[in-house]
């Protein structure tokens, strides 16, 4: 708006002084872009990581997401550049990007890495009820107790949340770790002792 206020004050100047000349103001463009996301690096980390997010008409952004999960921690570094930390509750999926022009979402799937923070009870006989404490939790395909290999025995399980698996410990479990796989990404976690 400032460059048409320059331009309209030659427009009275010279309407004032008669000079005959017709003088015509250059519209302004402030309408925003839609954003795009062409790349992200890295493509698969652990929750609370950061992520660089590339692509154009990021200045106006007002919202982003990992798999429909808002991220609250965020620094737009340019209209190219986003930074990002990945949300608590994320899981597997497409980024997203809004401005007030509208939203992209990434052409690529970002990957969450779990991670078992803490499991309790450590030790007990098989058919015990254990509770997996950590994040990446929601895309949980398997876990196993003391062996990861395909031909142990899956333990049955229940996905409580993005930070939280109970399982229970299955006929064939030995001690040793406990583990867990989630979008084709398997996390070792504490050890289990069977009784």
């Amino acid at each position: 708006m400032r460059q048409a206020h320059r331009m309209v004050w030659p427009c009275l100047i010279m309407g004032i002084l008669g000079s005959g000349l017709g003088c015509t103001v250059a519209p302004t463009n402030d309408t925003a872009s839609a954003p795009t996301i062409t790349s992200f690096i890295p493509a698969q980390t652990l929750v609370g990581n950061q992520v660089t997010i590339s692509g154009t008409s990021f200045s106006g952004a007002t919202a982003l997401t990992f798999n429909g999960v808002p991220v609250t921690v965020y620094s737009l570094d340019s209209a190219t550049q986003i930074t990002a930390t990945v949300p608590p509750a994320a899981s597997t999926g497409k980024l997203t990007v809004t401005n007030s022009a509208g939203t992209a979402t990434s052409s690529a799937t970002f990957s969450v890495i779990p991670a078992i923070t803490a499991i309790s009870p450590t030790m007990g006989p098989t058919g015990t009820t254990v509770t997996l404490t950590g994040s990446g939790f929601l895309g949980t395909t398997r876990v196993t107790f003391g062996a990861q290999s395909s031909s142990a025995y899956g333990a049955a399980f229940t996905v409580d949340g993005a930070n939280q698996v109970t399982a229970t410990v299955p006929a064939d479990a030995i001690t040793g770790a406990v583990y867990l796989s989630s979008s084709d990404i398997t996390c070792t976690g504490p050890v289990f002792t069977v009784r």
